[in-house]
């Protein structure tokens, strides 16, 4: 057992029509599911909220 290339590994396997199609489906899902990026970094108040509502279950 040796470790091939990629020209090599592309012989080996065959995607179908199925496959193609669930991969794509799930890449579109993968970025619609995706959370969007802040605009600009939390300032210390707003990090010290973050915290506090991350951890508020824990206070119970």
């Amino acid at each position: 057992d040796q470790r091939r290339g990629f020209p090599q590994a592309l012989l080996l396997y065959r995607e179908t029509e199925k496959s193609i199609e669930n991969r794509e489906k799930l890449a579109i899902s993968r970025k619609t599911n995706a959370m969007p990026h802040p605009d600009k970094r939390p300032n210390k108040k707003e990090r010290r909220d973050l915290l506090r509502f991350k951890h508020q279950d824990r206070d119970l």
